[in-house]
């Protein structure tokens, strides 16, 4: 995941809250629980916008600073969100302690696992589980036999075989491959 610039990041802040911005002023009573639901959100990415979400922790509703401290402990709970448990799938997620409208905000950026996109799928070099307890399962049961290999696999038989090439029609939620018999 790329990082956002301060720009990027100062205009999500000035815009309305969306799928892709959420503003807390504090983190106490309910807002851990609503973080992850943000997080989460960003993970499943339904739009289909392909870009990363942002929680900006220590800003008000309007994008102002609230003056929230940003400790290490609290940086340190953020970060843990990725992993214990509550978030499926599980995210790409960074927290940094940004300086953004002259004020430090702690800023949690996710997106779904992977960096494989209808863009680059199918390219050498463009692998990664897209969810990687399944793939495990797969795995486990003998579905798949290697990570990231299954498409090098079967463009090199397809071409042994005399077929033409394999064909990719991907979407946010699928992927479809035609197969092709010789001519």
């Amino acid at each position: 995941m790329l990082r956002l610039t301060d720009k990027e990041l100062t205009s999500l802040l000035d815009g309305i809250e969306s799928d892709r911005a959420e503003r807390k002023a504090a983190y106490r009573g309910d807002v851990p629980k609503k973080s992850r639901q943000a997080v989460c959100a960003f993970a499943n990415d339904l739009p289909g916008h392909n870009q990363p979400g942002v929680l900006f922790i220590g800003a008000e509703d309007n994008g102002a600073p609230s003056g929230l401290a940003i400790t290490e402990q609290l940086l340190l709970s953020l970060a843990d969100m990725k992993t214990d448990g509550n978030i499926l799938p599980l995210p790409v997620l960074s927290v940094e302690k940004r300086k953004l409208k002259g004020a430090e905000m702690a800023v949690v950026t996710g997106s779904p696992y992977g960096n494989v996109t209808s863009e680059n799928f199918g390219q050498p070099g463009a692998v990664d589980y897209r969810n990687p307890n399944i793939a495990d399962v797969l795995k486990t049961f003998g579905c798949i036999q290697a990570f990231g290999r299954g498409i090098a696999v079967a463009r090199s038989a397809m071409k042994e075989n005399g077929n033409p090439p394999l064909e990719f029609q991907t979407r946010q939620t699928a992927v479809l491959c035609t197969l092709r018999g010789r001519s």
